[in-house]
């Protein structure tokens, strides 16, 4: 099995803007190109993923959480009393694997690899982690934790792409 298969974390996304067009039915990215500028999908709409996510200010992390609808709990953060100024940007490490077809990317289901084990869960968390945190010392990056990164894209620009047909 390859070390894709066998990833529960499927993409992920880190320091989205808070004020970029979204709602809690469209959380648009796009996969970030590799170093040969390819990019693996078109615009996802990730509203519905199921994922960790961290609220920032600025660059300090001030909430940890988990849902299975991305889009509309970071919407109620937007509403909280006690969050709903206190954060500029979000990240998130997704458990739903992006499908690539015809009319772009969507989501499909979250499953756990049946022979995944502790050593496979130690890289998963290790991986959000150093890719949250940033340490300093960890030069090394991420080892066995291929998952593809996305950045977000507006609402509009989604929008726009999609009645064009070019994802």
């Amino acid at each position: 099995m390859s070390r894709d298969e066998c990833s529960i974390v499927t993409s992920f996304g880190i320091y989205w803007d808070r004020e970029a067009e979204w709602n809690t039915t469209e959380l648009y990215g796009e996969h970030l190109p590799d170093s040969a500028g390819k990019k693996q999908t078109g615009v996802v709409n990730f509203a519905n993923q199921h994922a960790v996510y961290l609220l920032h200010h600025d660059r300090e992390i001030i909430y940890v959480g988990k849902t299975v609808c991305l889009a509309s709990r970071l919407h109620e953060h937007t509403a909280s009393p006690t969050l709903h100024n206190r954060w500029d940007r979000f990240s998130w490490f997704g458990f739903r694997k992006v499908i690539h077809d015809e009319s772009g990317g969507g989501l499909g289901e979250a499953h756990l690899p049946t022979d995944f084990a502790v050593c496979d869960l130690m890289s998963v968390v290790e991986g959000i982690l150093i890719e949250a945190v940033e340490p300093r010392n960890n030069r090394q990056g991420v080892k066995g934790f291929n998952v593809l990164a996305y950045g977000s894209v507006s609402f509009a620009e989604a929008e726009k792409r999609m009645k064009k047909g070019v994802r």
